[in-house]
């Protein structure tokens, strides 16, 4: 079956007789069962180390293998049994150095794991953006309506969910932080992955403490870690507060990810929670929007609101 181990290789630095062809650039190979996000994964941490992309070849294939994982058959299209498999071939500048190669291939297998693990959870991530939201619902306090379309409007395709994973909030030391709920981790937040190894206290600062200890129930920031997968840039966090009988803070239910594409091209007016913070500002500043007076006047009327 296909792996998600890529070679990594610079077929001019050894004979003919071992590689059977020759080439001037180092060459990247990989074939996985096909799923969304693996050529921009691969591509973006290729870029990363500032290698140039010199030509990608991508089909994908059904294919049929026996028990032990061998090739049987190869088609262009469906036939019973088989099942689709991404072929990449990437060649890029070459490189001599064996160490810089080897260290390629392994950014590019942790990359291709985290690939993996996010696509293959993503029903599952979903799943809990389900449970939390119906959790909301169930408080039937209007005051929440606008974080509940909120986490409606995410999961209706305007969100790419990368990984979930569940917090307690406790003290040490005179100090809050958090502490991973052990066995709810999926995507890139599985267990396996994201666990640090003899870390499970996470810190919070005093102005974050003082965030999580309000109504607002959730925690609509940026992560402090870019994305393997996807796109190659800080990814968005969406925290979903846990309180106790008496209202106080003890937990998040915190999901990773991206707006997706569609996010950016929804009209103002049909984003939860975003649209309270602008649409009714708008409205609410008379005669022409231009010019720093109507601007100060927006900014005091949202943080009104």
């Amino acid at each position: 079956m296909g792996t998600t181990s890529p070679r990594v290789r610079s077929p001019w630095l050894a004979a003919v007789e071992e590689h059977g062809w020759q080439s001037t650039h180092t060459v990247i190979e990989v074939v996985l069962p096909d799923r969304a996000f693996i050529l921009q994964s691969m591509t973006m941490e290729i870029n990363r180390y500032g290698f140039v992309n010199l030509l990608v070849l991508h089909p994908v294939y059904w294919v049929r293998r026996d028990a032990a994982g061998k090739l049987s058959e190869l088609s262009k299209t469906q036939l019973e049994g088989t099942t689709q498999e991404s072929v990449l071939h990437i060649e890029i500048n070459r490189q001599s150095d064996t160490a810089l190669i080897e260290k390629l291939k392994q950014s590019l297998q942790l990359v291709l794991r985290d690939v993996c693990s996010a696509t293959k959870d993503w029903p599952d991530c979903i799943a809990q953006m389900e449970t939390v939201t119906s959790e909301l619902i169930e408080q039937k306090k209007p005051s929440l309506q606008e974080s509940i379309e909120f986490l409606q409007w995410l999961k209706n395709g305007h969100f790419v969910f990368l990984g979930y994973r569940e917090y307690r909030i406790v003290e040490k030391a005179d100090q809050f932080g958090f502490c991973v709920v052990e066995k709810t981790g999926l995507g890139i937040l599985q267990d396996g992955i994201a666990k640090v190894p003899g870390a499970n206290f996470f810190p919070i600062s005093t102005d974050t403490y003082k965030l999580l200890n309000t109504d607002n129930p959730l925690m609509i920031t940026k992560a402090t870690s870019k994305a393997t997968v996807h796109r190659p840039v800080f990814m968005d966090y969406i925290g979903i507060k846990q309180y106790d009988v008496a209202g106080a803070v003890i937990g998040e239910k915190r999901f990773l990810g991206l707006y997706a594409s569609s996010a950016y091209t929804c009209e103002l007016d049909d984003i939860p929670l975003v649209r309270s913070k602008i649409i009714l500002p708008l409205s609410k500043v008379e005669g022409e929007l231009h010019g720093f007076k109507n601007f100060d006047r927006m900014k005091a009327i949202s943080h009104q609101e």
